[in-house]
Formats: C-alpha cells, structure tokens, sequence
C-alpha cells in the first residue's frame, strides 16, 4: 500500500502532514504539480506521481493539497490508497475565510464575506475535493468506494489512531500538537446574524450534507471496527501528548530531499 493524504484546507491537515513527515521520514512526498502547471490545473495526475518516483523512488505515500482520488493518480501507482480529514463545514469556512486575509479583521467585512461566499473556488470545498463535484451523492459514494479512513478535525485524537492503524504505525509514535493553527479572528457576528449565517450555510449546502453523513455513519463505523480498546489508547495517546515537552521534528533527510531535490526539480519539469 502507498497512502494519499487528500489534504482539504482547514482541515488540521497541517498536523497530520507532520505526523506523516515524522513517521514516515525521506520516504513521505509532499507532492506537487510542476511549478509551470500549478496555475492551470488544481488536481494531480498519474505524470505527477511519476515525477515524484524520481525523488522518491520507495516512497511511503503522499499528501498535498491537490491529491485526489478521481483525477488519475491511480494510473501510475496501483496500489495509491486514501485518507482524508473532514471538518464541520462552517468552521472550515471561517477559518478558510480568515486565512483568505491572513488575520487582517478588518477586512472581514460583509461585504467581503459575500464575495468570498459566492466565489465558485470556496464554495462546497470539501465535497469538491473528494468528488469533483458538488453532488451529494458523488461525495458519499467516494466515502464508501474510495477512501478507506475519514478523520474528523473536531475528533482529531480518534482520528488519529484510526488513521495511524490503518497506516500500520505504533500508537507512541502520534504524538503531535496542534500546527497551523489561526492566530486570529474576525469580529463579524456571524452566529447571531441570520443574514450571514443563511449566505455561509448557503455556499456550503452539500458540505453540511457530505459532513453529517461522515459524522453521524462512517466515523461511528470506522471506530466500532477499532475495537473496544479505542478508549483506553484515546486515554493514553493525550496523557503522551499532555507529557511531550517539546514537539518531535522530521529528520533532517526529508527535510533536504523535499527541500533541496524535489521542489527545486519542479521548477525543471513541465
């Protein structure tokens, strides 16, 4: 198996990247599209996997920001597995929303959360990222047929010894605090506000759909087939993390091959 983290935004995707690097070391690929493509298309295809068996010839698995299970990474790498990490959707959106004016409150203005709404690339992002579409049904037919582990953001602990079982990692290796985490918020009332409330949950119709099925049928699934020790590790993976006195940082080798060979090949390739 390789794995393929499909890393939506706002996701605590962050975190479970590092965990990846931690892991997994010179042998994880923070995959991405050739520097002169980046800007024409937003999904990875079976070229992009195979430039990345350059750099990295006995990889372990990928993650980015434009991994997908439908656009034909597959085609180079049978044995592609995936995973994703979803999030409540109107706190993903905020949070995408803050990140979109890097913390400057005031431009979280109406105005500009209107726009941001109707904008086609911030619209139902989630169920886009698994789908390529904004079909309900689309995404909950991925979930089922396509991705083996659905995280949840807001059960990131349980998340992540669902996933790291399924990567065949030991529990004490999961140690980890939160990354990338907001450093600010804008002052909009958007929960007291029905206007505003009615414009978020309006860009993300088919995300609050896709979302309560993984929360409310395929996480409860997912932990249940973890068996009954799922809350004695859950007890014990947070008393490591509460004991960690420094956070763990990736080895220095992926550092310099992702650094120093891989992006700088992007930059060659077309």
């Amino acid at each position: 198996m390789v794995y393929a983290f499909i890393h939506i935004p706002k996701t605590a995707g962050s975190t479970m990247r590092h965990i990846l690097r931690q892991n997994f070391g010179s042998t994880h690929c923070d995959i991405k599209a050739p520097a002169r493509a980046r800007s024409s298309r937003p999904e990875l295809t079976a070229q992009d996997v195979k430039h990345a068996k350059r750099v990295y010839p006995n990889v372990s698995g990928f993650c980015g920001h434009r991994v997908r299970c439908f656009s034909g990474m597959g085609d180079a790498m049978p044995e592609l597995r995936y995973f994703t990490v979803m999030r409540d959707p109107i706190a993903r959106f905020l949070s995408h929303f803050h990140h979109y004016h890097r913390g400057r409150t005031d431009a979280c203005t109406v105005e500009k959360l209107k726009q941001f709404a109707s904008d086609p690339d911030y619209r139902n992002v989630q169920t886009r990222w698994l789908s390529g579409t904004e079909n309900v049904e689309d995404a909950i037919r991925v979930i089922d047929d396509r991705i083996d582990v659905v995280g949840l953001a807001e059960r990131f602990d349980e998340s992540a010894l669902l996933i790291g079982s399924w990567l065949g990692l030991d529990d004490r290796t999961l140690t980890f605090r939160p990354r990338n985490t907001s450093r600010g918020t804008a002052s909009l009332p958007y929960h007291e506000n029905p206007e505003l409330m009615s414009i978020i949950k309006e860009a993300n119709d088919a995300d609050l759909q896709v979302y309560r099925y993984a929360l409310e049928e395929c996480f409860p699934r997912q932990l249940a087939a973890a068996g009954g020790d799922i809350d004695d590790r859950l007890r014990a993976l947070r008393q490591r993390n509460a004991d960690m006195t420094h956070a763990v940082k990736e080895s220095w080798a992926s550092q310099a091959r992702r650094n120093c060979v891989y992006k700088p090949m992007l930059y060659f390739t077309s």
